[in-house]
């Protein structure tokens, strides 16, 4: 499902942790026909009286766009109280290189057990150096649909594709076809999340179907009813292969002391650059090593080469890709509720329009209390959600309680 607003928890995935039935959230609704059939035979029917919708197609009600912005936000403030990003995520730093205590002494390379310097970046769990870059691996693939429960709707689609010797499966990627842009980017519509699994030369790729729903679905004034399937999913997908850039790993940079007037009077002043990688210290704290070296495109790895200036560098620019890895297309289950539990606890206050999705979002809005109004929460927990994510509610307690202990736990009154 589309929003505009980039995330690294899918949509789909919040929809399915909150309780909220995703098809709804994809601005499909179920026929009115059918709805009046099933109570007619007396089925218990629960449904919801509209669909979300972009936030320039609705006035007053919450939209799908905020909850996207809604799941950024909550990632960034995870992300800042951990220094660990819930999943793979790019980034550029620029850090200061250690100095030695005695700053009137020469700063060299090496530290006091004659090894290279550490420094450590500002987020942990470092995966990789260097920055993502992607390839076609085939266009126009033909998406197969299945109904996987055999209640007469599809609601699964399964794709392959021929991939190269070596590719993993949190390699692959997968896209709408270029007829399918309705004037955005390729890098706006990925779907997301998808099953990969690789057999020989074969990479067979399943989802949910409603994460095929095309964008300009998205863009109607009406919600889509379910009955006409076949005419709002994508019939083809562009199947991708993200790797790791190396080549753009870093630099190594020294402040000169002049600058081309004569001194550094007159900012800024010029840099030496040089080209560096990186030795994995401390990833998962975020420690890296860097040390000067050059690219050999040939063996596709980096050549240490001596450091040409006897005085360590003023600064070090590194790219890295750090976080969470991901499980089977997957944010890992107890980071992802994390995200997701606060995510709701930050939408704002107001109806969506869907009584069952109300219920679900208040729950995680609203601090605990039993029917008398007593809270069924200390205050010490109240005031730690608060410290880290700056905002209370059961969602906010509940996400710090996630990641303040990775195992699962439980308070008074609620299951976590």
């Amino acid at each position: 499902m589309w929003a505009k607003t980039k995330t690294l928890l899918s949509l789909n995935e919040w929809s399915e942790i909150i309780g909220i039935n995703p098809w709804v959230i994809s601005q499909v609704i179920e026929p009115r026909t059918s709805i009046l059939q099933q109570i007619s035979e007396g089925v218990d029917v629960e449904t919801c009286a509209r669909a979300f919708f972009q936030s320039f197609r609705s006035t007053g009600a919450l939209t799908r766009e905020e909850i996207a912005q809604a799941i950024a936000q909550a990632e960034r403030l995870i992300a800042k109280a951990t220094r660990t990003w819930p999943g793979p995520t790019e980034d550029q730093e620029t850090v200061r290189y250690p100095r030695h205590s005695d700053l009137r002494a020469v700063n060299l390379w090496y530290g006091p057990s004659n090894r290279i310097k550490a420094i450590q970046m500002p987020y942990s769990h470092i995966i990789s150096t260097g920055t993502y870059t992607e390839a076609v691996v085939e266009a126009g693939r033909p998406v197969v649909e299945s109904d996987p429960m055999t209640d007469g709707f599809n609601t699964q689609f399964t794709v392959t594709a021929t991939v190269a010797a070596g590719t993993q499966e949190n390699e692959i990627k997968l896209y709408f076809a270029s007829g399918d842009y309705f004037g955005l980017d390729r890098v706006d519509l990925e779907i997301r999340p998808i099953s990969v699994s690789i057999t020989g030369l074969t990479a067979t790729i399943t989802g949910d179907l409603y994460n095929l729903i095309t964008v300009d679905n998205y863009l109607k004034l009406r919600p889509v009813e379910l009955n006409a399937e076949d005419a709002i999913y994508a019939t083809t997908v562009d199947v991708y292969r993200q790797t790791v850039d190396l080549t753009n790993s870093g630099t190594l940079q020294w402040e000169n002391s002049t600058y081309s007037t004569g001194d550094c009077s007159i900012p800024p002043c010029t840099m030496t650059v040089s080209a560096a990688c990186f030795t994995a210290t401390d990833p998962q704290h975020g420690w890296i090593s860097p040390v000067p070296a050059q690219y050999d495109a040939d063996l596709e790895a980096y050549a240490r080469l001596f450091p040409n200036n006897s005085f360590a560098p003023d600064k070090v620019l590194a790219n890295y890709i750090s976080g969470i890895q991901r499980i089977n297309g997957r944010i890992e289950p107890t980071w992802a509720r994390a995200v997701a539990y606060l995510a709701t606890a930050l939408l704002p206050q107001r109806s969506s329009g869907c009584d069952r999705a109300d219920q679900r979002i208040h729950y995680y809005r609203s601090l605990p209390q039993d029917d008398d109004g007593n809270l069924e929460i200390t205050n010490e927990a109240i005031l730690v959600a608060s410290k880290m994510f700056g905002v209370s509610g059961r969602g906010a307690i509940t996400s710090a309680q996630l990641l303040n202990d990775p195992e699962m736990i439980s308070y008074r009154g609620v299951n976590v």
